[in-house]
């Protein structure tokens, strides 16, 4: 992954269409500025994710994980040592229709968790967590073989029906990605007024909307844990997750 320490972006129009152009440094604001004028990236849309990942640097544990700021306001964790993924839904099969008609079917969650302990089964060397989301599940994966973009990878992914908008995002930023925070629309937030810079502190907007943000979710999990499959995954990072998401307190609203 790459996540430059100063960017600047320039915002254009073409076709009617809002485009972007993106310069970035490793040592300064004003080293960007003045690259902006070579640099031929143009973005669609602040809501496309790309690659470098124009974010502003939060926290940084190591070059493997870095904590950034998304374009609508929320803290992201980037990391490239453990495996996390979003399914937002489970497909149905023939069988689990009818036996719902007469009250015997499994729940999208009750089949998730199901598909997830028979992989465990078959693999003994691999470990998954469960969280429920406001909207869908969180999961972290660990075993033999799994690394960014592997094959290993890419097979679970299919089978576990991980949204492919995600699984498109981690090849294209060569990282997986997890909110930490809580998202700000579930509140009735405004929209983040996204800076045009890597030096947000210096945007009053941007500051007013994040005080008022940490207001409004305070007290929110971001995702709560509720299963454990095969192997236990032992990793700092994963606690650390547990930890800012609030993942453990199963009391409070998900946001």
């Amino acid at each position: 992954m790459k996540i430059p320490p100063y960017w600047i972006c320039e915002r254009h129009q073409r076709d009617g269409k809002s485009l972007r152009r993106y310069a970035a440094s490793d040592t300064s604001l004003d080293d960007a500025r003045r690259r902006l004028n070579d640099a031929p990236t143009m973005v669609a849309s602040a809501d496309e994710y790309h690659a470098p990942i124009y974010e502003q640097i939060l926290a940084v544990s190591d070059a493997q994980n870095i904590v950034t700021r998304n374009h609508y306001g929320c803290a992201v964790l980037n990391t490239t040592t453990v495996c996390f993924a979003d399914v937002d839904t489970v497909p149905d099969s023939l069988g689990n229709i009818l036996r719902s008609l007469i009250g015997r079917g499994l729940s999208d969650e009750e089949r998730l968790l199901q598909r997830i302990h028979s992989l465990c089964s078959a693999d003994t060397s691999l470990g998954i967590r469960v969280y429920r989301t406001a909207h869908g599940w969180r999961l972290i994966l660990a075993g033999q073989g799994i690394s960014l973009l592997s094959p290993r990878m890419t097979e679970l992914f299919t089978c576990l029906h991980v949204d492919p908008r995600y699984a498109r995002l981690c090849r294209l930023q060569r990282c997986w990605r997890a909110r930490v925070s809580p998202k700000p629309f579930y509140r009735g937030l405004k929209r983040f007024p996204l800076p045009l810079h890597s030096d947000w502190e210096t945007d009053a907007a941007a500051v007013d909307w994040l005080r008022a943000y940490e207001s409004a979710t305070s007290g929110l999990a971001v995702c709560h844990l509720i299963a454990e499959a095969g192997v236990p995954i032992v990793d700092p990072v994963v606690n650390w997750h547990d930890q800012v998401t609030l993942a453990l307190k199963s009391d409070l609203k998900l946001g």
